[in-house]
């Protein structure tokens, strides 16, 4: 394991850092795409990293195999781009087996035939021999011949070319159409097993568009551009065989041919080791991406180096499934005289946790479990335009370990609340401690907004109360520093530490998270609370804040000075109104409006506002900046979602 300061990307380091991509750390050894070896019984086993081959752009002429490219440019991960010299023929049989693990279903032909049969005859048309080819029949019978081609995955193809034997000028199809479709899986139709198209695919796209068709044509040299587009499927055939017009016709070659990025990679690194148990930091990257593409990352964390299950069949139990290890697994699968069947391959939930959310930005904070020995990451790239790429030049994690314990359980008490007023909170922490972990003495709490600091007591530690050395209140929370250092040398059974605090929620579900860190360890990383059962004297087993539903989405509304002077000497010249926003979770309209007693508007004001405490103001001064005559003045605050429009008013007297 190599631990390098971060050199190349931006924010400051508070740990250590794994970094991925550069010239140090390749890409190709560390991960790969979703490339994974052929199982039996239509299972699909994960390999690690060292097992996947062909990753990387060939060089053109050659077999492009796979979606990203990590040669052209050493040290850069980017989306494969073909040109008008590549022919995405090449490969197609390689590109197929890793996406849709089928033998032999890259290409398939409806009576294709090489002569004495249709023995391979598809896969003549790809070989880059033009003395090769396939057929609709011999020299007495003949028969409607259809070619489909599968990709493997979305290309940006604007040429089909096809052509016959040289020294058969004439074995051409007298009319022809030819139909593309994206493989998007939202077309995709299930096959009848014994339904005509069952020996092509187990499902096949329903979303076919015809670029090209020829009711006459005259060459066994076809070649056909349309506007670039991205395309998997390929369907070419003749047209005139199955109207009962009997025509021997031939293809010896296909060529395929784009210009532009593949649509999408997935990047799925091997399974990283830690030495030991490890707290996570930030999660950064530096890419570099054109408009019009997205670029996504999530990650998962695991205290085993394998984050799956592997069954094999073999009646006994309740299932019929035995659990074997991944070698025992692999070497059942390559044994032909095998007494048992492969079962399924599962995800390791005891040990490893689901994909994160996505991290959006580079430098958010890993959110997935920890302390943790074992990480792992994807990167999801896509584009919308086939001329908008991306280089990715690293990814790097940040740690450190030891870690502060090996388990930090949180839980929230507290009696019924009303959405943005002041609550009181009882927040307790279960430690569990090993012998190495380094213990803490100063946790976090994230609130909403700024937390009431002088509401902030009865701090204990396994039971007695303590005086806080320092409190520090933030927007977003507080810290409290205690006066004991809380570790396994103090509590080697653990220790609880409670606190009272009041904080204001204004959306259902809000989480009040928090951390634990050593400030005697700058360098150390504070490690995350999880939700669960703390103390047998709560009952909420979480960290979130819960109410009733219903009601207004503005409330809280009070205004200060209801009646104002403007006469500009600094003392009650404008009037407050302080609110707050509810169970919204996106920014909403928010209007402010004064009007007179005749109903005519005299000042107004709009913005976009999320969850939480505002406060608008009114000087007196109408829409022209112009001192309003004094008098009694209705005001209006409204709240408008896309369902209901949410109304505060009052009255508010200007007097000068």
């Amino acid at each position: 394991m190599a631990l390098l300061p971060c050199v190349s990307l931006c924010g400051p380091v508070r740990g250590e850092e794994w970094i991925i991509g550069n010239q140090e750390h390749p890409w190709g050894e560390w991960g790969g795409e979703e490339m994974r070896r052929l199982g039996t019984d239509g299972q699909d086993e994960p390999d690690r990293a060292g097992d996947w081959v062909g990753l990387g752009f060939q060089p053109t002429g050659e077999a492009i195999v796979a979606r990203m490219d990590i040669a052209t440019e050493p040290g850069w991960l980017k989306p494969v781009r073909v040109d008008s010299t590549t022919n995405l023929s090449f490969g197609i049989r390689a590109r197929t087996l890793v996406t849709q693990p089928i033998q032999d279903r890259a290409i398939t032909g409806e009576n294709a035939y090489t002569g004495g049969g249709p023995i391979d005859a598809p896969f003549n048309l790809v070989d880059g021999d033009v003395g090769s080819y396939a057929n609709n029949g011999g020299l007495k019978w003949q028969y409607h011949m259809t070619v489909h081609f599968d990709l493997g995955w979305p290309f940006p193809l604007n040429r089909i070319h096809w052509l016959g034997r040289p020294a058969f000028p004439l074995r051409f199809p007298h009319a022809y159409t030819v139909s593309v479709a994206d493989g998007d899986p939202a077309f995709y139709v299930p096959i009848e097993k014994d339904g005509p198209e069952a020996k092509y695919w187990d499902q096949a796209p329903r979303n076919w568009t015809t670029v090209a068709e020829a009711p006459i044509n005259t060459t066994n040299d076809i070649d056909i551009r349309i506007p670039t587009q991205w395309v998997r499927y390929i369907s070419l055939g003749d047209t005139l065989v199955e109207r009962g017009n009997k025509t021997r016709w031939e293809i010896a070659e296909v060529e395929l041919h784009g210009d532009g990025f593949v649509p999408n990679f997935t990047y799925t690194s091997a399974i990283i080791p830690f030495e030991s148990g490890s707290n996570w930091g930030a999660l950064r990257w530096h890419a570099e991406a054109d408009s019009g593409t997205t670029l996504l990352v999530r990650s998962r964390s695991g205290q085993t180096p394998d984050p799956y299950l592997y069954f094999v069949k073999t009646g006994l139990g309740p299932t019929g499934q035995t659990q074997v290890t991944r070698s025992e697994y692999r070497a059942t699968r390559k044994d032909p005289n095998r007494k048992v069947l492969l079962g399924p391959i599962a995800d390791d939930t005891d040990n490893w946790s689901f994909w994160s959310r996505l991290y959006t930005q580079s430098g958010q904070m890993i959110v997935s479990p920890a302390p943790a020995r074992y990480f792992q990451f994807q990167v999801a790239f896509t584009t919308s335009d086939p001329e908008a790429g991306v280089r990715i030049d690293s990814v790097a994690i940040e740690f450190s370990s030891p870690p502060v314990a090996q388990e930090l359980v949180g839980e929230l008490g507290y009696d019924a609340v009303r959405p943005g007023r002041w609550e009181e909170f009882r927040y307790a922490i279960r430690a569990r401690f090993a012998v190495d972990d380094t213990g803490f003495n100063a946790l976090r709490i994230v609130t909403p907004d700024r937390a009431d600091s002088t509401s902030i007591r009865d701090v204990r530690v396994n039971g007695p109360a303590v005086a806080p050395d320092s409190v520090h209140v933030a927007h977003d929370g507080f810290t409290v520093f205690l006066p004991v250092h809380v570790g396994p040398a103090m509590a080697p059974d653990g220790a609880l530490v409670e606190m009272v605090f009041s904080a204001r929620t204004y959306m259902h579900g809000t989480t009040l998270g928090g951390s634990v860190f050593d400030s005697n360890r700058p360098q150390a990383l504070a490690q995350s609370i999880r939700p669960g059962d703390a103390t047998e004297e709560l009952d909420t087993d979480n960290l979130q804040v819960l109410w009733e539903l219903g009601g207004s989405l503005l409330g809280s509304v009070s205004v200060a000075h209801n009646v104002f002077t403007p006469n500009g000497d600094g003392i009650n010249d404008d009037m407050r109104i302080d609110y707050a926003l509810f169970q919204v979770d996106r920014a909403v309209p928010v209007s402010f409006t004064v009007y007179d007693l005749t109903g005519r508007a005299v000042f107004g004001q709009s913005t976009s506002q999320s969850n939480g405490a505002r406060t608008v103001r009114w000087d007196g001064l109408n829409d022209t900046g112009q001192l309003v005559a004094p008098g009694l003045y209705v005001w209006r605050l409204s709240a408008d979602t896309d369902i209901e429009e949410y109304t505060e008013t009052g009255i508010v007297a200007v007097v000068y």
